[in-house]
């Protein structure tokens, strides 16, 4: 027997029987039909309908899941056909998509598309709330599970994303809501810091491990600095010595910085410091560093006093990446005058915002000394 075709030659899955129509030449009456699983090597042997000796009908169970056959007719006299593939290949189906709700800074969200009938080469597509779709290749970990990154913008709304096969079957649609942070500018200062329950004793506060005001983890970093002494005076915070002493500097002979985690990761970032020295005519210099996630340095900048008689600095940051902390690493003093005091009074940041939301007026356009 010579087999040329099935019709159908790919089927849906199902736990149902479908018809199966072959052709070719030189059927036999009493001809069986063999099943073989490409993947399993599964098989199975049913007696075909013979119709004519280019014809043979018969049934098929294809199960549930997407799978790849060949098929054979055999005649009575125990002569052999080639092989005609058959495709079980369903519509890929989407259950889950995770995170389905995202924090937007402008940054990649690493998502897990979870389902079934997934087909290495498929696609993945993402839709925004004003109907523009991006499509992209995300990676086949197998047929129930895809992982992609995407970008979700910037604002807040609702997408869509969807499966497509490389067969053009598609799944139906799920949800991921962004959302963008709040854009108000925030401060750390001892007012903040009382508001959030922590209290001062002198111009020092003792903590032996993280702190959190307004939404904003406060982490001295050094492993030598234990309990960790942040310093906080009526007007601001900062960082002192072990015994909390005046005269000190942010960086002391223990290497002690304070590092800020915001709530969120943010890709733009407006910074406010305040109390800087201004001893000797001249203002000092504040060194911020800023990490990603991994703790790897995206940028470091120096912010100077805008001037002898403004002891305050400004930065508007827009980075290369996501930045999840930052940190005050050192404060040069103003021509290396011994000051009374060095501390950062206040930090205040906004992100995701325009810089005059942080600006000491309210009104500037950036972040930098005018």
């Amino acid at each position: 027997p010579a087999l040329s075709s099935i019709s159908p030659s790919t089927i849906t899955p199902s736990a149902s029987a479908t018809t199966l129509t072959l052709t070719g030449t030189f059927f036999m009456s009493g001809a069986t039909v063999t099943f073989t699983n490409v993947g399993t090597g599964a098989s199975s042997t049913v007696v075909a309908t013979y119709v004519s000796a280019s014809s043979l009908t018969t049934s098929f169970t294809p199960g549930t899941s997407n799978s790849n056959w060949t098929v054979r007719v055999t005649n009575p006299d125990g002569q052999v056909s080639g092989d005609v593939s058959l495709s079980v290949n369903g519509p890929p189906v989407l259950s889950s998509v995770s995170p389905n709700s995202v924090t937007v800074s402008g940054g990649s969200t690493s998502f897990t598309l979870a389902g079934t009938n997934f087909v290495s080469g498929a696609t993945v597509t993402f839709t925004n709330g004003s109907g523009t779709a991006t499509t992209v290749t995300p990676t086949f970990v197998s047929t129930s599970s895809l992982t992609t990154s995407f970008a979700l913008g910037t604002s807040t709304q609702t997408w869509t994303v969807r499966v497509t096969n490389p067969d053009a079957q598609q799944s139906s649609v799920l949800s991921i809501t962004a959302v963008k942070p709040s854009s108000v500018g925030q401060a750390l200062n001892a007012t903040s810091l009382n508001s959030a329950g922590i209290t001062t004793s002198g111009n020092c506060v003792t903590t032996t491990g993280p702190i959190t005001v307004n939404s904003i983890t406060i982490t001295p970093t050094a492993t030598a600095f234990s309990p960790a002494r942040v310093a906080a005076t009526a007007s601001g915070l900062g960082v002192a010595n072990s015994s909390c002493a005046s005269g000190t500097s942010l960086t002391n002979t223990n290497g002690e910085t304070l590092r800020f985690q915001p709530p969120y990761p943010y890709r733009y970032l407006g910074l406010r410091l305040t109390g800087l020295n201004t001893v000797g005519g001249s203002a000092e210099r504040a060194t911020v560093t800023f990490y990603n996630s991994g703790g790897a340095t995206i940028n470091s900048v120096t912010l100077n006093a805008c001037s002898a008689s403004n002891a305050e600095a400004n930065y508007y940051l827009t980075a290369s990446a996501d930045y999840t902390s930052f940190a005050i690493t050192a404060i040069t003093r103003a021509n290396n005058v011994s000051n009374s005091t060095t501390f950062v009074r206040s930090v205040a940041f906004c992100a995701n915002a325009p810089a005059s939301a942080c600006s000491p007026s309210g009104a500037t356009a950036s972040f930098n000394c005018p």
